[in-house]
């Protein structure tokens, strides 16, 4: 018997392994990522308006994903965090619990002291890898330190977020090389046809 997963090897190889593993050494057929061709991606006017004013690589993107809905309180030490970088940043977050609506949520005095630094995008984000798998086995992110609860403070966010961004960072730049790597990897051509290719051939021989 095997079974179907929806994984890539280059990216998720020891995660397979362990599924399979767990499941008695089945033989595991991954279909890849399956990923539209990359084409060009045209920005709404106010959004490229709004990038044109900060240099290139310096606006912090923060998504949580569809399925994550965070407490009011660790959502207000989260933008908190964000506005300490001093960066400007966008924010895609579900409203947290408790409260109605995003603005109810935020911290007082928060879009004002802000300004324009703060895009607000606010609303579910896309769904993103498992931290853990990003940091530890691709390279390409660092993990927020948390406490023995599992919460985090602005503080801890700040610090996660300056460690990645700071140009004159060792880590940063690491991570920024990864990166760019696994960029060039994911978009080679037939990349993700290869995989459904495979696939096809896999469940022929079934």
């Amino acid at each position: 018997m095997q079974f179907v997963s929806g994984h890539v090897e280059s990216l998720k190889g020891n995660f397979c392994d362990y599924v399979g593993e767990k499941y008695g050494g089945k033989k595991r057929i991954l279909t890849g990522p399956v990923l539209p061709e990359p084409g060009e991606v045209n920005l709404e006017d106010k959004w490229e308006k709004w990038l044109a004013k900060f240099d290139p690589g310096s606006v912090v993107y923060c998504a949580f994903g569809t399925q994550v809905t965070l407490e009011k309180k660790q959502f207000q030490e989260l933008v908190l965090g964000l506005e300490l970088t001093g960066l400007p940043f966008l924010v895609a977050l579900k409203t947290p619990y408790g409260v109605s609506s995003i603005e109810e949520a935020l911290p007082e005095g928060f879009q004002e002291r802000i300004g324009e630094r703060g895009g607000d995008l606010w609303g579910n984000g896309d769904q993103i890898p498992n931290a853990r798998l990003l940091a530890e086995d691709l390279g390409v992110a660092i993990e927020v330190e948390r406490d023995e609860n599992g919460g985090f403070s602005k503080e801890d966010v700040s610090k996660a977020v300056l460690n990645v961004m700071d140009n004159d960072s060792k880590l940063g730049q690491t991570i920024r090389n990864n990166h760019q790597s696994w960029m060039e990897t994911i978009l080679k051509p037939n990349w993700g046809s290869d995989y459904i290719e495979n696939f096809i051939q896999q469940l022929n021989m079934l």
